[in-house]
C-alpha cells in the first residue's frame, strides 16, 4: 500500500516538475529569446516616409535666353484628416459625453463617406463666399482619403490667382486642415515656339513606383518624366533630386507630428542649353507657317 502511495507521489512530483519545466522554458524563449519580436508587437508610435518630387530643371538657348521655366503654381490643399478631426470635435461639442467616441483617424468606410460631405456642406460653400468655384471628383476625393488619410494634402483642381491666393492665406476659410500653398508647373515662355525640340511633360501616374523606392518610402509623390524632344533626352539631367518627409503615428493611426532634423527639401534640376537661337528659330517659323510645306537652313 505504502509503494504505491510512493510510486503516485512520484508520479504526481513528475509531473509538476516536467510541467514547471517546460513553462520555465517557453517563459525564457518569450522574455529572453524572442524579446525583440514581442517588442514591436506592441503598439506605438511608428515613423512614415513621403517622397517630395523634385524641381524640374530649366532649358535655355545658346544665349541663355529661357524656353522652358517654372512658374508658382498658386494651389488649395486640404488635410482631409485634420478637417474631419476639427468636425468630430465640433460634432462631439453639440452631444451628450459617450454618444461619439473621438480620436481614432484610421480611414474607413464611414469615415470616408463622412469627409466628402463635410468638403461639399462645409468647404465648397465657403470657397463660393470667396469667388472660387470648384468642381472636383467625390469619389476621387473618397479614394485619396483612403489611401492617404491626413499624410498627403487633398489637392483641388482650380488655379488661384495672386488675389485669391492671398485672400484665402489671410482668412484660411476659418478652418483648421485648409491651406494654400505655391508649387512649381512647367511653362514655356514663348508658346509654341520650338515645341518639336523642347518637347513636353507626362505626368507621374499612380502606382507607377519603383521596386526600390517601395522600400524606402511609405507614400510616394512621383515626378513629371518627359515624354518627347529635349524633355525626354534630358530628362535624366532636368529631374531635380527628391525631398523626404518623415512623420510620426500612433498606434490609433493619428499623425503626431513631424521629425524636422530628417526633413531632405527637393533640388532643382540642372539647366540644359541649346544650339538654337530662339530670335532665329523665331524668324525662321514665321516664314515656314507663311509658305507651307518647306524647309529652312541658317548657316553663319
Amino acid at each position: 500500500m505504502e509503494s504505491r502511495y510512493r510510486f503516485r507521489l512520484y508520479l504526481l512530483t513528475a509531473i509538476v516538475l516536467f510541467g514547471g519545466g517546460t513553462l520555465l522554458s517557453r517563459l525564457y524563449d518569450h522574455q529572453i529569446v524572442n524579446t525583440e519580436y514581442y517588442r514591436k508587437l506592441i503598439p506605438g508610435e511608428t515613423t512614415i516616409a513621403i517622397r517630395d518630387p523634385g524641381v524640374r530643371g530649366t532649358i535655355v538657348d545658346r544665349n541663355g535666353q529661357l524656353l522652358a521655366k517654372n512658374l508658382r503654381n498658386y494651389e488649395l490643399v486640404l488635410n482631409l484628416d485634420e478637417i474631419h478631426q476639427e468636425w468630430e470635435r465640433q460634432y462631439s461639442e453639440k452631444q451628450k459625453p459617450g454618444r461619439r467616441r473621438i480620436g481614432m483617424a484610421v480611414p474607413t468606410a464611414e469615415r470616408s463617406r463622412e469627409i466628402v460631405r463635410i468638403i461639399r456642406d462645409g468647404i465648397v460653400p465657403r470657397l463660393k463666399h470667396h469667388g472660387i468655384e470648384v468642381e472636383y471628383s467625390s469619389s476621387a476625393l473618397q479614394k485619396h482619403y483612403v489611401t492617404h488619410g491626413g499624410l498627403i494634402p487633398f489637392t483641388f483642381p482650380v488655379d488661384l490667382t495672386y488675389e485669391q491666393f492671398a485672400r484665402l492665406a489671410e482668412h484660411n476659410l476659418e478652418m483648421a486642415g485648409v491651406y494654400v500653398t505655391v508649387r512649381p508647373r512647367r511653362d514655356y515662355p514663348f508658346g509654341t515656339l520650338g515645341c518639336h525640340l523642347l518637347g513636353y511633360l507626362k505626368q507621374w501616374e499612380k502606382g507607377d513606383i519603383p521596386e526600390k523606392a517601395k522600400e524606402q518610402y511609405n507614400h510616394y509623390l512621383g515626378d513629371a518624366v518627359g515624354a518627347t524632344g529635349v524633355e525626354a533626352t534630358m530628362d535624366g539631367f532636368l529631374r531635380g533630386s527628391p525631398g523626404r518627409r518623415v512623420l510620426r503615428k500612433n498606434e490609433k493611426g493619428r499623425i503626431l507630428g513631424e521629425v524636422l532634423n530628417e526633413r531632405i527639401a527637393p533640388a532643382q534640376g540642372s539647366q540644359v542649353m541649346l544650339t538654337i537661337d530662339a530670335r532665329i528659330q523665331f524668324l525662321v517659323e514665321n516664314v515656314l507657317r507663311k509658305t507651307g510645306r518647306s524647309a529652312a537652313v541658317v548657316m553663319d
